[in-house]
């Protein structure tokens, strides 16, 4: 048996929040990866996709079948604000805005 688990309470922020708030006014972002053991589509999803756009995203999907990874809430959320599945790399989905892709 190992010690005791401690539970500790962390405040959270919306993405946006965090941007609006360190963002420096009119600074352009190339690349985001998000990193949030298992709640990447809800940080995801905290982002204003109108306002922060980065050229590219990266998260990890640690689902092996490209075939369920092509349907998965975090893909299809992507394709939803714009951006498309560029490349994949064990674990990580690197995806790229579509006006880059044009």
């Amino acid at each position: 048996m190992g010690p005791e688990k401690e539970i500790i309470e962390v405040k959270t922020y919306r993405l946006e929040t965090l941007l609006d708030k360190f963002l420096p006014i009119n600074q352009s972002i190339d690349f985001f990866n998000i990193d949030a053991e298992g709640c990447d589509l809800e940080v995801l999803q905290s982002n204003n996709w109108s306002k922060y756009r980065p050229r590219l995203v990266v998260f990890e999907d640690h689902n092996n079948n490209i075939d369920e990874i092509m349907i998965s809430q975090e893909v299809l959320f992507m394709k939803s604000v714009g951006y498309k599945l560029r490349s994949w790399n064990i674990i990580s989905l690197i995806f790229i805005l579509q006006e880059e892709t044009a």
